[in-house]
């Protein structure tokens, strides 16, 4: 009973929805899977991450509630199978979630915002193994959650104001943001199989596909980059 009056205090009280964010950032995820190593001769993996969010709860002027939608795309990974094929890998993904942050109307406070966020989506991966005369690649997909924490570092907006000259909204400011969150998506099935020659090349013997066995991404991620809301 007391939660719910909490909750619909905080809901009377509540600014409606005045702000959307655009972030870019730059992510490197550890992956402790070994077989990630056929395509990384690093455990680490980049990816450039691009979300957009809409507040829709200001409770209290005090907590923002968020949703928000983003792309990400792992950059092409390369390295070698047995120091004699040529191996690739990179992915697209599409997610959907909310973001709980803290910000308060204060100088010389508001310019430091924690948050949290939880975001579900899907993964696309494109494997491919290179040889002089028979490629090989597969393409697989899997569902993902990703958990992240960190804190935003912006501009106040008095200062973009008075000292900068800027007309700007209320809810108007730029700056930088740094994550910490954990990366746990389905384990990837990668089977490849030949590339459909071209009506030019030379019909290759035919020979069958063969499996890899599952390739699991989860591992813990830390992101970088530069957040704007307007």
């Amino acid at each position: 009973m007391r939660r719910a009056l909490l909750l619909a205090l905080l809901l009377a009280v509540s600014s409606p929805a005045q702000a959307s964010g655009l972030r870019v950032l730059g992510s490197w995820t550890l992956s402790p899977d070994t077989s990630f190593d056929v395509f990384s001769s690093t455990d680490w993996r980049s990816d450039l991450d691009v979300s957009f969010s809409y507040t829709f709860l200001y409770a209290a002027r005090l907590f923002l509630l968020d949703v928000e939608g983003g792309y990400r795309y792992t950059t092409r990974i390369e390295d070698t199978l047995y120091d004699l094929y040529s191996t690739s890998l990179d992915g697209h993904s599409m997610y959907l979630g909310l973001r709980f942050q803290a910000r308060i109307d204060r100088p010389y406070i508001e310019w430091l915002q924690p948050y949290v966020r939880i975001d579900f989506g899907w993964l696309w991966v494109n494997a491919r193994l290179s040889r002089a005369s028979m490629p090989m690649t597969d393409r697989t997909s899997n569902g993902f959650i990703y958990v992240g924490g960190g804190a935003q570092v912006t501009v106040p907006t008095s200062f973009i104001r008075n000292r900068l000259h800027i007309k700007a909204t209320e809810r108007f400011t730029l700056g930088f943001t740094y994550e910490l969150g954990f990366y746990q998506p389905g384990p990837l099935r990668i089977r490849l199989a030949h590339e459909a020659s071209s009506a030019t090349d030379a019909e290759p013997i035919p020979v069958g596909g063969f499996a890899m066995g599952s390739l699991d991404l989860m591992g813990m991620v830390h992101s970088f980059g530069f957040v704007l809301t307007f």
